[in-house]
């Protein structure tokens, strides 16, 4: 199905740049999307509570908002001093 696969430890170390392969095969982007889904099943819960599907992706929305809000709560605000 044409999906990417870690490149063993021979090709990172005859690569050049080293990381070019992380680039190159989507790497990066896909941490940090398992890490946003890692993040959101530790807090809103692994399932969801409905079954009809309108229900479901209101329950998403709903938690994903929630989400949201903590994260910004929790961020700190930076401001620029000259």
């Amino acid at each position: 199905m044409g999906r990417l696969l870690r490149p063993s430890a021979t090709d990172i170390s005859t690569a050049s740049p080293s990381r070019g392969w992380q680039k190159r095969s989507g790497s990066t982007r896909r941490a940090l999307v398992e890490a946003a889904i890692r993040r959101f099943k530790r807090v809103i819960g692994n399932g969801l509570r409905s079954r009809p599907d309108r229900r479901r992706k209101t329950e998403v929305a709903i938690a994903v908002d929630a989400l949201n809000r903590m994260l910004d709560l929790a961020r700190p605000k930076s401001v620029r001093i000259t």
